[in-house]
């Protein structure tokens, strides 16, 4: 094979580099793949090759150590930087007729150990933030972040002298901090046979809360934020389009789903059977937070008498009141438990276990009752 064809506009780091021109020249790039998304670590896959002028490099001491990708964007800004862990390194065949060392990496999030290890632990009586955080920080088999005091967004340089193990760190940009901070929220939380970054992300997935990561030549930034404004906006004035340095769109899609838009939610009470359980949310403007606020009391038209709300002491007579002189009997329908549609009236009052039904008329015949043989007794 032909000597590698190096990328210039991509370099490489290590904790373990050691070359004489600065640690970004003992491997060199020749091919990158990667992705990077929204409330998902990151991963870039590299074949990289060993400069001769370096010191040898063992394959198992590139696993587990810190590594940085230095990347030329030649747009604005015009250098980015990634910092993670490599997590998988394989040597490949020799490349080109100095017969230079060529290997494949894999890079992630630094803190990829904690998600190796799974935990079950309890949260008594602590706010979501409080949660997050401990979890974040946690020093013994976790991922070790400590708060920034950074001013975001950050940024690199294209500083090529040099190489540092990064601070992680981790920061909050939040709009809506409401549940965030109420300790009602979740009183009783469970991490049970998850890693932290599992149940991290699974609380902020719950919350709608996203993540995304930030780097600077020194610190690598986990953010966590539920707004468009968290997170690093494109210029507007910047265009997009094939063949535009930086801004290349290769690929683009438009479509559409069917999804739900508002929520209803009823239920039955057998033992108020005229209480209303009935709420709705609307749908809500992209820009608005509606408030859940269920139904407690209404009118029924066969009693016209208002409901009691749930959990009052007032009782609820089964059998309504029978109707003013000269006006024809009428039975409102018996509700049973357990049973979407209304019973037929029966001849008396008949109660069971799991179904109470309502008097109409003395000459109506007995009829079979839900829970019940027989329904033997007349008026």
């Amino acid at each position: 094979m032909g000597d590698p064809t190096l990328r210039d506009e991509y370099h490489l780091a290590w904790a373990g580099a050691d070359h004489p021109d600065g640690p970004w020249r003992h491997l060199r790039v020749v091919e990158l793949r990667g992705e990077e998304a929204l409330s998902r670590p990151f991963w870039f896959e590299l074949d990289v090759v060993h400069d001769m002028a370096g010191a040898d490099v063992d394959v198992h001491e590139l696993v587990g150590s810190p590594v940085a990708l230095k990347m030329f964007t030649r747009t604005e800004p015009s250098h980015r930087v990634v910092h993670g862990v490599i997590t998988d390194a394989v040597q490949l065949e020799l490349e080109g007729s100095h017969h230079a060392a060529r290997y494949r990496i894999t890079m992630r999030p630094p803190w990829m150990r904690a998600a190796l290890m799974r935990k079950s632990i309890i949260y008594l009586e602590k706010t979501l933030r409080q949660i997050i955080e401990k979890v974040l920080e946690r020093t013994s088999l976790g991922a070790a972040l400590s708060k920034s005091s950074a001013v975001r967004p950050l940024t690199a340089s294209g500083n090529l002298d040099s190489y540092r193990t990064p601070s992680l760190t981790y920061a909050w940009a939040m709009e809506d901090v409401s549940r965030l901070d109420d300790p009602t929220t979740r009183p009783y939380c469970v991490q049970y046979d998850e890693s932290d970054i599992d149940f991290v992300a699974r609380l902020l997935e719950e919350e709608g809360i996203a993540y995304h990561f930030e780097h600077s030549d020194e610190e690598c930034l986990f953010v966590m934020s539920d707004f468009d404004l968290g997170r690093i906006d494109v210029s507007d004035a910047a265009p997009f389009g094939p063949n535009i340095l930086g801004r290349e769109v290769f690929d683009w899609r438009d479509g559409g789903r069917l999804r739900p838009r508002s929520v209803h939610l009823d239920d039955y009470d057998w033992r108020h059977p005229n209480l209303e359980l009935a709420a709705s949310l609307p749908p809500a403007s992209p820009t608005s937070r509606t408030s859940f606020t269920p139904v407690a009391t209404t009118r029924r038209p066969s009693t016209g008498r208002p409901s009691p709300r749930r959990g009052s002491s007032a009782s609820t007579p089964s059998v309504p009141s029978p109707p003013p002189t000269g006006t024809p009997a009428s039975s409102p329908p018996a509700r049973c438990f357990g049973r979407s549609t209304p019973w037929p009236s029966s001849a008396a009052s008949t109660s069971s276990p799991r179904c109470t039904t309502t008097a109409s008329s003395a000459t109506s015949p007995p009829r079979r009752t839900q829970g019940s043989p027989t329904a033997n007794s007349s008026s």
